[in-house]
């Protein structure tokens, strides 16, 4: 009878875990043991102002992804121009339950500006010192543009813009500086 007990009590210990573990999951995309740590910011806190972007741009707040894999994230749309001149820059901020998915992402990312259109560009001279890994690159399909991707631990950054007289690559390598300044301030204060 004993026997019985101590079967039943394990059975309902081992189900009781598993359950923790299928609740802890489902609510963060994570275990207890490798889930990034919690932040004291969110993504949209990292809203990049006016200034960094030409005279008569309009500048959208930032709004969420809804991407599933995330936890933690914002896009921000710029315009410029008007009509077949129209500009575009965006902004994308995806935080991650791990660091091992951001790491997933970038590598995805970091594929793609590998191959053509893109290519590295000698006008990019920006390195962050406070990423774990970055790519930027340029290339010509449907206006010329830039981007840069960056992973900071469970986040992965990335800013794309088209490249014109108004958005040159030294204004697109301030705001770079800039996104690299916010994050950084946020993850290492």
């Amino acid at each position: 009878m004993a026997r019985k007990n101590i079967s039943r009590l394990l059975i309902l210990l081992i189900l009781t875990i598993l359950c923790a573990l299928a609740v802890q999951y489902a609510l963060n995309l994570c275990f207890w043991w490798n889930c990034a740590p919690e932040r004291g910011f969110i993504a949209a806190d990292l809203e990049l102002p006016d200034y960094l972007f030409p005279e008569g741009a309009v500048v959208d707040e930032p709004s969420r992804i809804r991407d599933n894999l995330v936890i933690n994230d914002m896009w921000q749309g710029v315009t410029w121009g008007t009509g077949e001149s129209t500009r575009y820059f965006a902004f994308i901020v995806r935080g991650y339950p791990t660091i091992r998915r951001a790491e997933e992402t970038f590598i995805r990312d970091q594929n793609q500006l590998s191959r053509e259109p893109w290519r590295p560009s000698n006008e990019l001279q920006f390195e962050s010192s406070f990423s774990d890994e970055s790519i930027s690159a340029c290339g010509n399909w449907a206006g010329y543009r830039c981007e840069y991707t960056a992973r900071y631990q469970e986040f992965v950054l990335t800013v794309h813009s088209m490249i014109d007289d108004e958005m040159t690559y030294d204004r697109f390598e301030d705001i770079v500086e800039y996104v690299d300044g916010q994050i950084a301030s946020r993850l290492y204060p």
